[in-house]
Formats: structure tokens, C-alpha cells, sequence
């Protein structure tokens, strides 16, 4: 069995579940996960609100972030809501995100990470 299909089998159901009913139905919740040997800790948010607040600071960014940011909307806009779901499929999405490896902590507005990448988690946050 290859590292892949491992990875599959190990799936944390409980935790793609509760992932999915965030981006479903619009939630937020205090989240802490284990990835690649750091701890990421912040408010669990669906991948809409995700993507409206990388817009934001895009927009907010000056130097043609704005025009990035509108070009980036019209594409999600011609997406559709289907396909943007697709793309977020996976993928946990945090605001207000603490990374905390090697002693350092660095906050991050906004954070995206693969599900598939999380070894450990618990409910709330630093």
C-alpha cells in the first residue's frame, strides 16, 4: 500500500464532517489541528467567508490589489457556487489563524490548509 492510499484509509470522518458543516451551513467554530508538525489554532469558517476575506485584503493590499481582487471576484462570480465548493473540497479554512513551530507563533488573518495533512485536532482555540 502506497503513502496515498494509506492516507485515504485514515480519513478522520468525525473531522471532514464537522469541516463540511461549517462550509454548508455558514458556521464558525474554535479549532486547533496538527499539521506537518505545527499547531494551527483559529476560527474554523466555510470557504466562502474564506474567500470573501482574501478579497478583502486583497483589496485593502494598494498596489493594483484591488485589481487583482476584482479580477479574482469575476472569476469566482463565473464559477458559480458548484464549482466553488469543488474547489474548497478538502480544505479547512481558518480567520484569525495562530501558527505555533519551532517557539515562534505567527498570526495569519486568514489560513487554508489540506484535511488530508491534519494528524491531530481539538475543539477551540489558542
Amino acid at each position: 500500500m502506497d503513502d496515498d492510499s494509506a492516507k485515504a484509509e485514515q480519513k478522520d470522518l468525525l473531522l471532514y464532517g464537522l469541516v463540511k458543516g461549517i462550509t454548508e451551513l455558514g458556521g464558525r467554530w474554535g479549532l486547533t489541528v496538527h499539521v506537518g508538525g505545527a499547531t494551527v489554532s483559529g476560527i474554523a469558517i466555510g470557504s466562502r467567508e474564506w474567500f470573501d476575506g482574501l478579497l478583502d485584503l486583497m483589496d485593502g493590499a494598494g498596489e493594483g490589489g484591488d485589481v487583482v481582487a476584482h479580477s479574482l471576484a469575476q472569476s469566482f462570480m463565473e464559477l458559480g457556487p458548484d464549482r466553488l465548493a469543488a474547489l474548497s473540497e478538502g480544505f479547512l479554512h481558518m480567520r484569525d489563524a495562530s501558527i505555533l513551530a519551532g517557539g515562534t507563533t505567527l498570526t495569519m488573518p486568514l489560513w487554508r490548509g489540506a484535511l488530508s495533512e491534519v494528524t491531530g485536532w481539538s475543539s477551540g482555540n489558542i
